[in-house]
């Protein structure tokens, strides 16, 4: 298999230098390291704060998640903050109200806002007639429309708001308190870096998104940002190959999903519930794992069967270099014929090898295989 060229890892002088001056202003900001300990929390909780607190005019902000230029200050009444798991609900004295799900570090997806839209049809209280629902994000999810809405086919549908359009309005607030506007520039300029630094990230994939720039990921190591630039890569690969590649996945489902690592991308054959195991994709902080499933927690027996998978040429393909296997997650398991492992002990959740070096063609090589293994 010929490999394809890739720009990932090899990124041009002016882009890293691009990327080292963000880095270095994120440092230097108090805003952004209080930011540290809680990121989406945090955002939630400036917001509200800027709301709330006196001597700032948040008019600005105000019109714009309301999206109504004929609101004022006054017109505000309260911000509601983590109830029925809405990160924030700003209200108006006239009734309406805004719902904010607040997607910073992670990434949005369709089910949560769903979910949110069905708590809201059965809430009494809630008027969907003088009810907002709005994503604020740095990204655009590939779900919503090209003009920023996604209908859930319920009362409450959603609106983007991006965190570049929130800048905007974060920089025409007045405050006659110069520490309060001081806050607010430096959470401004932290915003500022946030979306160029997202937007310099998504330069280092190239148009096949084939594998993270690995001096990239060591670097935002630096602000604890490795992990966010790990779910921007499956959303984008997984995006590449839901368009580009659709024909040959068609008895496949992929799904994204977030572990200490980063982001996580599985690769698994259509109509898993109900059975037992299954041959697998999963792609992780840059590696490319084959994997055999469990339902539930695992099976003792798990690595043996892996081991027969590969010794019978029916998974476990060797690539030519870049093979790795020999080390677990947690511990060091029992019999585990060099495979790593996801689960506690020698019943594993599941057992795997994974390669460093690949492209979308070792994917689509390996998808062909990715089946539900009958008893």
């Amino acid at each position: 298999m010929e490999k394809q060229q890739s720009r990932v890892g090899d990124l041009d002088n002016g882009e890293m230098k691009q990327i080292e001056d963000i880095i270095s202003d994120l440092k230097k900001s108090p805003v952004f390291n209080m930011s540290l300990a809680s990121k989406e929390l945090f955002h939630s909780n400036f917001i509200a704060w800027i709301l709330e607190v006196d001597g700032v005019d948040s008019t600005p902000l105000l019109k714009l998640f309301f999206k109504d230029n004929s609101i004022v200050k006054s017109d505000f009444k309260k911000v509601d903050r983590e109830i029925s798991n809405f990160d924030i609900r700003i209200w108006l004295k006239d009734g309406r109200s805004v719902v904010v799900e607040n997607k910073v570090k992670s990434l949005p997806y369709k089910e949560q806002l769903e979910k949110y839209s069905a708590v809201l049809n059965k809430d009494k209280k809630s008027d969907p007639t003088k009810t907002t629902c709005v994503l604020l994000s740095l990204t655009m999810p590939d779900f919503f429309s090209n003009e920023g809405t996604y209908e859930t086919g319920s009362n409450y549908n959603w609106r983007l708001v991006n965190y570049s359009t929130l800048k905007k309005a974060l920089g025409d607030l007045k405050s006659t308190y110069p520490y309060s506007l001081a806050l607010i520039d430096d959470y401004t300029g932290f915003i500022d870096n946030l979306c160029r630094l997202y937007g310099e990230c998504i330069k280092s994939f190239d148009d096949e998104v084939a594998s993270l720039d690995s001096t990239l990921y060591e670097q935002l190591k630096e602000i604890r940002l490795h992990d966010v630039y790990g779910k921007w890569h499956v959303a984008s690969l997984k995006k590449c190959l839901e368009t580009k590649y659709k024909t040959k996945l068609r008895g496949v489902t992929l799904t994204t999903d977030y572990g200490s690592g980063g982001g996580i991308l599985n690769i698994d054959p259509k109509n898993v519930s109900g059975t037992k195991k299954w041959k697998k994709i999963q792609i992780q902080s840059g590696q490319l794992r084959q994997v055999l499933q469990y339902k539930a927690k695992g099976n003792s027996k798990i690595f043996k069967e892996a081991h027969d998978l590969m010794k019978n040429e029916e998974w476990f393909f060797i690539p030519k270099k870049g093979w790795h296997g020999t080390k677990c997650n947690d511990e060091e398991p029992r019999n585990d014929y060099g495979f790593c492992k996801y689960g506690k002990g020698d019943k594993a959740y599941f057992s795997y090898r994974y390669e460093t070096e690949w492209d979308i063609a070792r994917i689509i090589e390996l998808a062909k295989d990715v089946k539900i293994i009958k008893e």
